[in-house]
């Protein structure tokens, strides 16, 4: 890679393209930093990745960087990697008065978590974009803007079989562009005879495309909800078909045109020498300008069901249903990416409901989710879980009555009421719920199960079987089935499984078809004496890219103490999570420490529901205690011990600030063989989940602890 010509400042040549150490001193030069960060730019401009993907990137490049190392650097340096984070999807805040880049910069790399953005900042990133184009556009010779496409796979983070990966599509940064600014409008070429060049397309393949077009409805016409994006989606697809290259698609965008977007075409576009990328970008500023996407949202917030009905008095409401539904997702398109994704869609169906239940049932959301509501008021108790139109609740028989009544009232459609008993079983976002006659409850997978196949590797489409029967069997571990979590998180991190990687995931399948009735029980217990147990775990490099896997598991359970060397406890598992660890661990300890504040974050929007909870209740307050089988972690925490990685210094003097406010009671040093979290990390867990799943109990033998009595005022 050869340095950029025309840099407003200097780099140091024999270091450029080499790697950065943060603590060699001899390398703290203003030459050699503002080399490195011009190499991560010239990386990232050609590598196309953007959002989370970029964020993490970035973090990895620049670990160990410093505010001291940052304001070394040349201050223009610092504003183009700024506004090319920005321009890609990973926000970092402008310098503004004593604030400076190295500041903002060094603040975005202490970030836990990628930033949510604002509506302002989404504008920000506009500006940036459009005028990096315009630099770019008048400017061609100093930054060259085409940049090769990539295929990129988006799959949901919780795949279930609805969402089961479709043929990946170019994803390509557009770039805005803005009509009204200044620029130098390219003008007309003459014409030339024509001359097969090198880059163009044999007359076949346009003739192949135009007879796929030939029906209008796959165009594009930049009318009201024709959008863009979605109509690419169709042209990448039949360009693939035909075997169209990525470098040729500029000579036939105009096939996928229509109307008054062709009208553009060929006024403002056509015989000027224009990319596709800025094609796209010219006709996507002219057509969804900023008041249609203020219109859609609009519209999106206005659809509810009860506006619905009364637009459509002579329909059931069943088809007023689908008639919103339909709306909502022809609306969702013109939408910014944010408002893009399935639950979107799913908070807005039942948005209806939603605001019903808080206002006329006098009930708040949980932290835990949104879509988890409790009552506030000591006369009537209830607890209430929306999925899409389907409604489960637990809660007094004052409670039930009070919500028939309201619906009634608010002339809300509602499906008739099960109520579980030996008897009768209740169904719920695809789960089965079944009672005892000792009144333990168990939970179980619908028919998920019977949809499980084994993938036959000497097929042809063995890994699309592959892709299908990992989705299925996540969907059921991820509801019912915890014992299977490790092996199917494993398995999604193959994008191109081999033998091995088919035979470990046809061995879970296998053993998931064998105990399609085996799920999760609850038994009674007495909450006035319950703890929140968070077991949490890490294993260090043990994926097959050298990253970390780490989980947890969250329990509710009454403990019996048998001695100062053990505890046991019986109770409900009510939470499990495994996971590839997102961030580069470069020790045991670094992997431990994830597991455990993945665990400790989810259990303290767990127990703030609680609280809603037993408050409501008059009950105590549930004490979380947090169970680690890691010495080196128990002693950092308990014992003030400490670490030289400064990534977790950081998260260290979080858990310990949450064990000192007392969010966490009690931190313990378990036996390894008696921690359930080990099935979250590890192929050939210990036996303890299995057991706890089985029997609800689990003695838990203790190497270390400290007890504080009391609470601070």
């Amino acid at each position: 890679m050869q340095i950029p010509p025309g840099l407003r400042y200097t780099v140091d040549e024999a270091r450029w393209g080499k790697s950065f150490d943060p603590t060699n001193t001899e390398h703290h030069t203003e030459e050699i930093i503002n080399g490195y960060i011009t190499c991560m730019l010239a990386c990232y401009r050609t590598d196309n990745r953007k959002d989370e993907d970029l964020w993490q990137i970035f973090h990895e490049d620049f670990e160990g960087f410093t505010y001291e190392i940052f304001k070394i650097a040349h201050r223009v340096a610092l504003r183009d990697l700024r506004e090319q984070l920005v321009s890609q999807g990973v926000w970092v805040k402008g310098a503004k008065g004593s604030t400076s880049y190295a500041k903002v910069l060094q603040e975005c790399l202490e970030e836990e978590t990628p930033y949510e953005w604002t509506e302002a900042e989404i504008k920000e990133k506009r500006r940036i974009v459009q005028s990096m184009l315009q630099t770019q556009t008048q400017n061609p010779s100093q930054q060259p803007i085409t940049q090769p496409f990539q295929q990129q796979i988006q799959t949901p983070l919780v795949q279930t079989p609805e969402t089961l990966p479709q043929a990946a599509l170019p994803q390509q940064t557009q770039p805005q562009w803005n009509q009204h600014q200044t620029y130098e409008q390219r003008p007309r070429q003459q014409y030339q005879p024509y001359e097969q060049a090198r880059d163009d397309v044999p007359a076949k393949l346009l003739t192949d495309l135009m007879k796929i077009y030939s029906n209008d409805d796959k165009k594009y016409g930049g009318e009201e909800y024709d959008i863009l994006d979605a109509k690419l989606q169709v042209f990448y697809d039949c360009c693939s078909k035909i075997g169209l290259l990525e470098t040729q698609y500029h000579h036939a965008y105009s096939i996928m045109l229509k109307g008054r977007a062709s009208s553009f075409y060929y006024d403002k576009i056509a015989s000027r020498s224009y990319d596709f990328q800025i094609m796209v970008a010219m006709t996507k500023t002219h057509f969804e300008t900023e008041e249609n996407h203020q219109k859609y949202l609009s519209e999106w917030r206005e659809t509810t069901l009860i506006r619905t009905i009364s637009e459509n008095p002579g329909k059931s409401r069943l088809e007023c249903l689908q008639i919103m539904i339909d709306k909502l997702q022809k609306v969702q398109r013109g939408l910014t990416k944010e408002y893009h994704y399935e639950h979107n869609l799913r908070d807005q169906v039942i948005n209806t409901y939603y605001k019903h239940h808080k206002e006329k049932l006098s009930m708040v959301t949980s932290s835990y989710d949104p879509c988890l509501l409790i009552t506030t008021t000591k006369e009537v108790f209830g607890v209430v879980g929306m999925q899409t139109d389907d409604t489960l609740f637990l809660g007094s028989e004052e409670f039930a009555t009070l919500e028939d009544n309201e619906l009634q009232k608010a002339k809300l459609s509602a499906k008739p009421r099960d109520e579980l008993s030996p008897t009768s079983n209740l169904i719920f976002n695809g789960c089965v719920l079944t009672q005892a006659s000792d009144d333990t409850m168990i939970l179980l997978q619908k028919d998920q199960g019977k949809k499980l196949q084994l993938v036959n590797a000497k097929e042809d489409d063995y890994q699309q079987q592959y892709l299908e029967q990992r989705a299925r069997g996540a969907y059921i571990a991820s509801t019912c089935q915890p014992e299977a979590s490790y092996d199917l998180s494993v398995a999604a991190q193959h994008q191109n499984p081999t033998e091995d990687d088919i035979r470990a995931l046809n061995k879970r399948i296998e053993w998931q078809m064998k105990n399609m009735d085996r799920g999760i029980k609850y038994i009674a217990l007495d909450l006035t004496r319950t703890k929140l147990f968070v077991f949490v775990d890490g294993s260090f490099a043990n994926n097959k890219d050298f990253s970390s896997q780490i989980g947890h598991l969250i329990i509710l359970a009454n403990e019996t103490s048998t001695g100062t060397e053990e505890f046991e406890i019986k109770g409900n598992l009510i939470h499990y999570s495994s996971t590839k660890s997102k961030r580069v661990t470069r020790s045991v300890l670094a992997s431990e420490i994830y597991g455990m504040v993945g665990g400790v974050d989810m259990a303290i929007a767990i127990n703030t529901t609680i609280k809603m909870i037993t408050e409501q209740l008059d009950l105590p307050q549930t004490p979380t205690v947090v169970c680690t089988d890691s010495y080196s972690l128990y002693e950092c925490l308990v014992k003030l011990g400490t670490t030289k990685e400064k990534r977790l210094m950081i998260d260290i003097m979080a858990l310990r600030q949450s064990y000192e406010r007392r969010e966490i009671t009690e931190i313990r040093w378990i036996d390894g063989k008696d921690n359930p979290a080990d099935a979250m990390t590890k192929s050939v867990p210990n036996r303890a989940l299995e057991k706890f799943l089985t029997t609800n109990h689990l003695p838990v033998r203790v190497d270390g602890w400290v007890q504080r009595k009391g609470t601070e005022e």
